[in-house]
């Protein structure tokens, strides 16, 4: 699990030492890092749960007396806290040049730690899979749609055959049911797990089939149990959650499944080339 020295990161160092009542609470707070401060020690515990005296159990194994310390040190590590209702209200009302400043400065920090922490044996290893799958099943729930819309759109160009599924609940599972063996999940899965996400997770491993995951953090692929995943943290203080690493993580991986099998790709390329040009 990778270090930036934000509370956050001391979660994902300390994760695997946790009980099962404190990963819980781990992941909660992992997940919401930017609402802890407006959170009551028992509402996380409600929110997570498990009992108020776990909470503090926890503060405790991370060094605090309480719960209370631990959100101490939280608002001094972040500074002026914005909930994503005061971000809302500050990118609606002032987004003037320091407001955008600011957001273009924590992107280029996300990048530069992205970058530096890029697995790229394991982004090979996806592009190898992906080159030799049957049909590779894009899937993204809800906003994480826009990842496999954009794989989707490049994927073919390259000779890969795609199923895109962006359905829940029923129409997911329907589509799900076309897998085959030597087929292929790449899924997006962003804060807040949902239920359909578990399903297919569980279904995938069920079926022995492989699946990559796109994430934002190292404890969403601990609970949902996959061990293939890239992480592309976003940092940023919206009230909507940015794609910009995603997208580039994206970029990076169809480069490397071009690379995989060149000849494949040129082949693909070549006929839609003179597809467009009738």
């Amino acid at each position: 699990m990778k270090k930036d020295g934000t509370f956050r990161s001391r979660i994902l160092e300390q994760y695997d030492s946790f009980s099962m009542q404190e990963k819980k609470i781990a992941k909660f707070l992992a997940d919401h890092y930017t609402q802890i401060l407006t959170l009551s020690g028992k509402e996380i515990a409600q929110l997570s749960g498990v009992s108020e005296s776990a909470v503090v159990r926890f503060a405790q194994s991370m060094g605090f007396p309480g719960f209370r310390q631990l959100k101490n040190a939280l608002k001094e590590e972040k500074g002026a806290f914005r909930s994503p209702y005061a971000a809302a209200k500050v990118f609606s009302e002032k987004a003037d040049d320091e407001t955008i400043q600011a957001y273009h400065d924590t992107i280029v920090k996300d990048l530069k730690c992205f970058t530096e922490n890029l697995d790229m044996k394991r982004l090979d290893e996806a592009a190898e899979k992906i080159q030799k799958a049957g049909t590779v099943f894009l899937i993204g729930i809800g906003s994480d749609c826009v990842v496999a819309e954009h794989l989707a759109n490049y994927l073919p160009l390259l000779g890969i055959r795609t199923i895109k599924v962006c359905r829940q609940g029923l129409a997911l599972k329907e589509s799900l049911l076309q897998i085959c063996e030597g087929d292929y999940i790449l899924m997006s899965v962003y804060p807040n797990v949902q239920e359909d996400e578990r399903w297919v997770c569980d279904y995938a491993a069920e079926h022995q089939t492989d699946l990559f995951l796109i994430t934002d953090s190292d404890l969403t692929a601990e609970e949902l149990n996959v061990q293939n995943y890239i992480v592309a943290r976003n940092s940023t203080e919206t009230f909507y959650h940015s794609y910009v690493l995603s997208m580039m993580l994206c970029d990076i991986l169809l480069m490397k499944i071009r690379a995989a099998d060149p000849a494949k790709a040129e082949l693909a390329l070549k006929k839609y080339d003179e597809l467009i040009s009738r």
